[in-house]
């Protein structure tokens, strides 16, 4: 079988799978799901004494890797770059439609994604790329999660 892009494939199977639109706000569902998982994990590491940067080691040579924890922490979160050029509020806007697409009470961790997005975007307001979402986790536990030598973000 040949690779074929999702939005191809959403495309193409329209009447059976659904819309690009629904296929695009579903996997940026899994996506954020996904970083949010991660900062969660780093944020206990971290209450336990474990380097923020040494936990994503363990994460990205085991089997709880992904895209987040391999691109996005290393480039955004550690470096305290968070400038990956996707903002919070596409973001957020994508939850709401995949949101939409599920029944809260059958799938609580799409509501629990919403929320923290939705949380992280009232704590920092418009404007931020999706990454900040760690900012809230840090906000919330007091405990960093980037490297120690990247200054905080100010604007």
């Amino acid at each position: 079988m040949c690779f074929r892009p999702p939005g191809a494939f959403a495309r193409r199977r329209r009447s059976v799978w659904g819309s690009a639109d629904a296929a695009k706000a579903l996997n940026n569902l899994l996506s954020a799901t996904n970083f949010a998982a991660v900062a969660e994990i780093l944020t206990a590491a971290a209450a336990a004494g474990i380097a923020p940067a040494l936990m994503l080691d363990v994460i990205n040579a085991s089997t709880g890797r992904s895209q987040a924890s391999e691109v996005k922490y290393p480039a955004e979160v550690l470096t305290g770059r968070f400038a990956s050029g996707f903002g919070m509020d596409l973001m957020l806007k994508d939850l709401a439609i995949a949101a939409s697409l599920t029944d809260r009470a059958a799938a609580p961790v799409t509501g629990a994604a919403h929320d923290i997005a939705r949380d992280a975007r009232a704590l920092l307001g418009p404007g931020r790329d999706h990454t900040e979402i760690v900012r809230g986790y840090e906000n919330a536990s007091g405990l960093p999660l980037r490297n120690r030598r990247s200054p905080p973000r100010t604007t």
